[in-house]
């Protein structure tokens, strides 16, 4: 049965917009939506992978998985998800995929959505708490709590070091 036709597609997209939870958090911007979006089309890219195995399939679903794990790192449960599914649909039909075995397969979408992951952090070796912006970050931080919430314009912000510092009272 194929998952994607204009009728499944519209009732699944029916009941996410008129879904009650998800319109009254609507307002806030949170990652959870996108992290969904990318891990059902990961999905999906899996199954057309399965159906028929091809080099240019497997990439994809390795690319969405490296979406779905840099836009959340809860993503990461989707890993075992789609390692676990593979290794079954090879085994039910070992015909099914002569050119692309479940270990390299595996090993494939694990190491492209690792890299995915990688260059989404620009490639960086070093600890965040290392990198020189985050030192001044943090420096400048430090001369706010020394200097007082008297010298902070921003009310936004003002109440964050309040809130956040547990040296100053409200």
């Amino acid at each position: 049965r194929d998952v994607s036709t204009s009728h499944v597609a519209l009732a699944g997209f029916l009941l996410a917009a008129f879904e009650p939870t998800f319109l009254a958090h609507s307002r806030y911007v949170t990652t959870d939506v996108p992290v969904t979006i990318a891990g059902v089309a990961t999905l999906l890219a899996l199954v057309r992978f399965l159906e028929r195995p091809a080099l240019g399939r497997l990439v994809l679903s390795s690319l969405l998985l490296g979406a779905t794990v840099a836009t959340k790192f809860s993503g990461l449960l989707l890993v075992p998800t789609v390692l676990v599914l593979l290794f079954i649909r090879s085994w039910q039909a070992r015909q099914s995929m002569p050119r692309f075995p479940a270990f390299r397969a595996a090993c494939v979408l694990i190491l492209v959505s690792m890299v995915f992951v990688w260059a989404t952090y620009g490639f960086e070796w070093q600890r965040p708490i290392d990198d020189p912006r985050v030192q001044t970050l943090l420096t400048q931080g430090e001369e706010v709590r020394a200097s007082g919430l008297a010298s902070i314009d921003d009310p936004l912000l003002r109440s964050i070091v309040r809130t956040t510092d547990p040296t100053t009272s409200s």
